[in-house]
């Protein structure tokens, strides 16, 4: 079953762009959570100005759950 579960966070590419998005962790407590299962691509949504993005995992350099 599909769980909706949105966190507000802000991500550092290894380009240097950054990008504040909401993300969905499902049935994961925390952000890190998450990060630490998901293999391949998250996808950010809300992103202002933009539509959703998907990003490889492996090209963030950080993310940071924002309030």
């Amino acid at each position: 079953m599909f769980t909706e579960n949105y966190r507000k966070i802000q991500v550092r590419l290894t380009d240097g762009t950054e990008i504040i998005g909401d993300i969905n962790i499902g049935e994961y407590k925390r952000v890190t959570d998450m990060f630490a299962q998901a293999t391949g691509f998250i996808v950010l949504s809300n992103i202002q100005d933009r539509p959703p993005k998907i990003i490889n995992k492996n090209s963030i350099m950080w993310a940071e759950p924002l309030k």
